[in-house]
């Protein structure tokens, strides 16, 4: 099994519940739902559009833009492009079809890791609406969440916070405090608030989603779960999974919410077993998480064996159990310091490395067994990935109802540097891995020579 981390990646996942406004924007595939990925979709075209050979072109592009945004976002991009341009031809600048491919070529340009590019579109689109529907219109607010990614994907961390504020804001003076529609605009706040370690945040916005979500439909809705146990989790200290700095009260409020989840996933275990078996192991990932790891694996337990029993969840089963599970996985930096300066040639300068590690899971959900295999520079974040590695905590793999060792799971982990300092100790080493790149290079080029 390999376990990859890719820097390139670009996370999609935090555009979540802000469908562009149904009102004058076409459906596509910048809509999704509170609980979901963002997942491509078809673009739909009015009859009055397809009548039209423009319109049939539009349609044909964006039917390829769908085709290629996954497997090749690079030429999904081309195609919303072009679509853009029919948009504009068709129907001028300033209208919402226009407005909607510039929206999906941003789409296509950030899988593609074109950030810069993606960002130009986003902003077009967000001006193109604005245009029609007014500044605080909420018919932006999916175009500016994906910008807003975007913008944290590029390194703006200050501006993409700021945007994702403004948007939020801007759902909650439309929809009102207390309104359901409300909810997926927390659940991206929440969510946003996690990455950027301001915890607190996000406590209270699940805290908010719990509250609107049982004033409006009842305290045994089943869409209380997920806002509950995400509270659990949310309450503790990220570093070291503990509840270190967080106060006696907050501990048992967290308590509470996972084990309410759990309550409310058994009042439909007649009808949806799933549900409650879902619910279990994460109430078991819970109590692994703050130390409590007896527990944790009773829940574990309780639902393998329920799942056992219905042959309906064998594949459930073996979607939660067969391989170890991540439940806390320490951070490993993507972009670390480095300097331009010193005295080796710039262009040696090692600008990306890599390391690659093998280690073993054991019944406690530890990782052990430790070992890098590869890497470059050599040496040079061996022992930081080894322990942050090492602090990480998997749900174990489960083999008649028993956790079992899983052995040489391997995790590649790429990283690069920035234009800024390095330390003196970490410029040091750089200076020397790059300085014997160089006299490398020399000793080459003396051998050719000298043939």
């Amino acid at each position: 099994m390999t376990i990859r981390f890719t820097a390139a990646r670009v996370v999609r996942a935090g555009m979540l519940g802000m469908a562009l406004s149904a009102t004058w924007l076409l459906p596509g595939p910048l809509a999704a739902s509170s609980n979901q990925d963002l997942a491509p979709s078809a673009f739909e075209l009015t009859p009055t559009q397809l009548e039209s050979a423009a319109g049939a072109a539009l349609a044909s592009e964006y039917a390829a833009f769908t085709e290629n945004l996954e497997s090749d976002p690079a030429t999904a991009a081309m195609h919303a492009e072009a679509a853009a341009k029919l948009a504009a031809d068709q129907f001028g600048s300033a209208a919402p079809e226009y407005a909607t491919a510039l929206a999906n070529q941003g789409l296509a340009e950030q899988v593609a890791g074109r950030l810069d590019r993606a960002v130009l579109a986003y902003e077009e689109a967000i001006q193109v609406i604005q245009a029609n529907e007014g500044e605080n219109s909420v018919a932006q607010v999916a175009v500016a969440n994906a910008l807003a990614e975007t913008l944290m994907a590029r390194g703006d961390r200050r501006d993409a916070t700021k945007l994702q504020e403004r948007t939020f804001l801007l759902q909650k003076a439309y929809y009102g405090d207390d309104s359901p529609q409300l909810v997926d605009a927390l659940y991206t706040r929440a969510r946003w608030a996690e990455r950027t370690s301001t915890a607190e945040s996000a406590a209270r916005a699940y805290q908010r989603i719990v509250s609107i979500v049982g004033e409006h439909y009842g305290e045994f809705e089943t869409d209380l779960i997920e806002p509950l146990m995400a509270f659990a989790f949310v309450s503790l200290d990220r570093e070291t999974g503990k509840f270190a700095r967080t106060p006696r009260s907050i501990q048992m409020e967290a308590d509470r919410a996972a084990a309410r989840a759990v309550r409310i996933a058994r009042s439909t275990a007649d009808t949806d077993p799933a549900l409650l078996a879902r619910t279990l192991v994460r109430q078991g990932d819970w109590m692994q998480f703050i130390g409590l790891r007896r527990r944790g694996q009773q829940a574990y337990r309780e639902a393998w064996a329920m799942m056992s029993e219905n042959p309906g969840l064998t594949e459930l089963r073996a979607e939660l159990f067969t391989t170890p599970t991540s439940i806390y996985a320490a951070p490993l930096r993507r972009v670390y310091n480095a300097s331009r300066e010193g005295t080796f040639d710039e262009r040696d300068f090692p600008r990306e490395g890599f390391v690659e590690v093998r280690y073993d899971i054991n019944p406690r959900g530890r990782p052990v067994n430790i070992r890098i295999i590869d890497g470059y520079p050599a040496g040079l974040l061996d022992a930081h990935i080894v322990r942050q590695i090492r602090g990480s905590l998997y749900r174990p793999e489960y083999r008649d109802g028993k956790p079992v060792r899983q052995r040489n799971l391997t995790l590649r982990h790429t990283f690069s540097y920035d234009d800024t300092r390095f330390s003196d100790s970490e410029r040091a080493f750089i200076e020397r891995v790059a300085s014997e790149r160089v006299g490398k290079r020399d000793d080459d080029e003396s051998g050719s020579n000298g043939g």
